[in-house]
């Protein structure tokens, strides 16, 4: 019974330290950017109005934009991009239902924007970035979060695990009977 007990608890700690790792600690320290600077740095530069933050899996936020016009990279007319879940990680939490100037950057096929990139609430005047805005894409575009699987992958080891440790410490007990 106590190798039972002992099996399960390393079991639920193994689960524990999986689920429950801390992200990494770090503090958001930038230079602040002119507009063609963050022009020239980012891969994708748009207008529109944010109409959801959602949180996703890894400790980020995918930020949804209804966008009004593109003015670098192929964006779409509901466009998501994904930022940190913290300010201490340079994550950029704007409020929903205000317009924003979005400068993003790929990076594993994903756009991603912070506090650093230069994206900031959108002003009465349109910015000045040297090229004229263009319609977005027709359609959704945005993060893919797919990685949830992991999730069920990682509990379906666990019980196969815990099932298998309590087999053979129930098969071992039949013996000494």
């Amino acid at each position: 019974m106590r190798r039972l007990l002992a099996a399960g608890a390393a079991s639920l700690f193994s689960l524990l330290i999986v689920l429950g790792s801390p992200g990494s600690a770090c503090a958001c320290s930038c230079v602040e950017l002119s507009d063609d600077e963050a022009f020239d740095a980012a891969d994708a530069v748009f207008t529109g109005t944010l109409t959801a933050a959602d949180s996703a899996f890894g400790g980020e936020v995918i930020l949804e934009f209804e966008v009004d016009e593109v003015y670098k990279g192929g964006i779409a007319e509901f466009q998501g991009v994904l930022t940190s879940d913290a300010e201490a990680s340079c994550g950029w939490s704007p409020p929903v239902g205000e317009a924003y100037l979005v400068y993003a950057h790929l990076d594993g096929g994903e756009l991603y924007a912070g506090l650093c990139g230069g994206s900031r609430e959108l002003e009465d005047t349109p910015p000045a970035l040297g090229v004229e805005g263009a319609a977005p894409v027709l359609g959704e575009a945005g993060p893919s979060d797919n990685a949830h699987w992991l999730y069920g992958l990682g509990a379906a080891a666990l019980l196969a695990s815990t099932g298998a440790a309590w087999w053979l410490l129930r098969r071992r007990q039949l013996r000494r009977v």
